[in-house]
């Protein structure tokens, strides 16, 4: 994804020291294998203040387990106090460390755990002479690299690795004697995988237990873990053994709503721009004009919701789809590359890859819309719903639908209208599923071949199905999961329709 630039505020700043040690490569006379020697380095970081008049604490939160891996952030020690989570300048904050702890590593180089940790070199030890930590720099030289020609090693004074720091440190802030770290908001993960649990990650939520393109993952914004517990002993007993890990504390609940809704909308407006960016000479001008608008307005937003990125999105969601003519003249365009066989066979593949990007950015800007207009509780109806919303075995699965994002996304998906069943959802007289077999799951983004049923008080109806669906299979997954009866004899609507 392409970095944006973000504005920069001005605050105070803790200025804090660090040694470092990092490695001068070398090849020394007749050796064909490089050689490391450690240096010295040391530069001074500067890190934010944050104020503590616009300053939220709004949760703790820690999980308590025995299995861990690297990405999780949250992990602590038994007996260790739960991990702060702050609010401020429309960022989540996570707790780091007491910054006395994190002093004392900078002073001493010996930085081992933390946001800073890893991005020094380790030991000082030289590959041919041994241990060198008594030596200054200039005596390692002299040691070392005296017999070196000079075009056989490079020596930038540490200068990549204070660049490491400060940068990793543009993303710290000091706040009531800790250290804390600009995180995406924080979210329950689930994990199907018995040995994982419950964990709580870094990364937006896209809604209740709505899946990512792990089907056997699903995340919960922080404020629904009644729910998340629920569906964790729904899915199999083996997990309630890791309930205890968790634990959350909620103090300003109504924040996680809006701020799911946000980073969802820009997080997937985002996406679409580096769609467009991906091979950005390939795009008509009037496609790539339309990049530049979304890239403005992403950096204008600042990670809020303005007006000009909803704008932007609009327009984007508005966007004809390329009628014959214009990829006619894309095509004549694209002509203009030359006349030999390699060049019309990429002409031919540019006008149709362009109109694939039109197709994909449409998409996208309209699931992000839906996702703003649609905001909680207007967002779902899962409130009006009892059970799982996510069943599976080994013959199959069934995912039920709780929100519209994801109603309006299987209508794209099958070019059908759901805005009957929907409000049946919405008043608790129907429930929307998805089913397939096997058993990995559905998933709506990358299109896995699913039937589209609906519930109601007559039993269960397909409405779409993919092509290569197996209709008596995938019947008898939805039945057996859902313990519900198809209303009546049906076949598979061919290419997704009715």
């Amino acid at each position: 994804m392409t970095n944006l630039p973000s504005p920069s505020v001005d605050r105070p700043k803790v200025r804090l020291p660090v040694e470092f040690t990092y490695h001068v490569g070398y090849l020394p006379p007749r050796a064909q294998n490089q050689r490391r020697m450690p240096m010295q380095g040391s530069t001074v970081v500067e890190i934010d203040e944050l104020d503590p008049a616009t300053t939220e604490h709004v949760a703790n939160v820690t999980s308590r387990r025995q299995f861990a891996y690297s990405s999780d952030r949250y992990v602590r020690a038994r007996g260790a106090p739960p991990v702060r989570v702050l609010y401020a300048d429309g960022s989540f904050w996570r707790e780091d460390m007491p910054l006395d702890d994190l002093r004392r590593q900078l002073a001493s180089g010996a930085i081992d755990r933390g946001y800073l940790a890893h991005l020094a070199s380790r030991g000082t030890h030289s590959t041919e002479h041994g241990d060198v930590a008594g030596l200054s720099n200039e005596q390692r030289a002299a040691k070392v690299l005296a017999h070196v020609p000079h075009d056989r090693w490079q020596d930038d004074g540490g200068a990549a690795t204070a660049e490491a720091f400060r940068k990793r440190a543009a993303s710290m802030a000091v706040f009531d004697g800790a250290v804390f770290v600009r995180t995406p908001m924080p979210v329950i993960e689930l994990s199907r995988y018995a040995s994982r649990g419950l964990t709580i990650g870094s990364s937006r939520s896209y809604g209740p237990a709505e899946g990512r393109e792990n089907e056997g993952d699903h995340r919960f914004d922080l404020d629904e873990a009644k729910q998340a517990l629920a569906f964790q002993r729904s899915l199999s007993t083996e997990k309630e053994a890791a309930d205890g890990t968790l634990e959350i504390e909620l103090l300003k609940p109504g924040i996680w709503e809006a701020a799911s809704h946000r980073d969802a909308v820009i997080d997937i407006a985002k996406h679409a721009f580096s769609k467009m960016m991906e091979k950005p000479d390939e795009l008509p001008v009037e496609v790539l004009e339309r990049a530049f608008d979304l890239r403005d307005a992403l950096i204008e937003c600042a990670g809020e919701i303005t007006p000009m990125l909803l704008q932007v999105l609009e327009d984007l969601r508005a966007m004809p789809r390329p009628s014959d003519g214009q990829i006619a003249e894309w095509t004549l365009q694209a002509a203009q590359y030359g006349d030999n066989s390699w060049n019309k066979g990429r002409s031919a593949k540019l006008v149709e890859g362009a109109a694939a990007v039109v197709d994909e950015v449409v998409a996208l800007a309209g699931r992000a819309m839906t996702r703003w207009e649609m905001r909680k509780p207007h967002a779902s109806w899962e409130q009006h719903l009892t059970g799982p919303p996510v069943v599976w075995d080994e013959a199959g699965a069934i995912h039920q639908i709780l929100t519209l994002s994801e109603a309006r996304v299987l209508e794209r998906m099958h070019g059908i209208d759901l805005s009957h069943e929907v409000r049946e959802c919405l008043e608790g007289r129907a429930r929307l599923h998805v089913a397939a077999t096997g058993p990995y799951g559905v998933s709506l983004q990358s299109a896995s071949p699913h039937a589209l049923l609906v519930e109601d008080e007559t039993g269960l109806r397909v409405l779409a199905a993919h092509p290569a669906i197996d209709a008596g299979a995938v019947s008898a997954v939805a039945e057996r999961l859902t313990g519900r009866a198809f209303a009546s004899a049906h076949a598979m609507a061919p290419g997704g329709g009715r």
